[in-house]
């Protein structure tokens, strides 16, 4: 029997390489482009950011960017 994917774990993970690339990015912004609810987005900013994925920037009222834990994880690949 195959196993199926995790769907919340895989918006996790868009919502993750989409801030990477749009940092410093709000909410409302990432809903948009990312066809999302803007409650849902905001859920999974908020569980990346108690893990330490992910930080209010300091200088945009509002938005995300990334922490430096991505390159501690990086890292450990090598």
């Amino acid at each position: 029997m195959p196993v199926n994917s995790n769907k919340s774990g895989a918006r996790l993970l868009a919502i993750l390489e989409h801030v990477a690339r749009a940092q410093p990015v709000g909410v409302r912004e990432l809903a948009r482009s990312m066809s999302i609810d803007k409650s849902a987005v905001q859920r999974v900013l908020t569980t990346l950011a108690e893990a330490g994925w992910v930080q209010a920037a300091p200088n945009k009222q509002g938005a995300w960017e990334l922490t430096t834990r991505i390159l501690h994880v990086a890292h450990l690949a090598h």
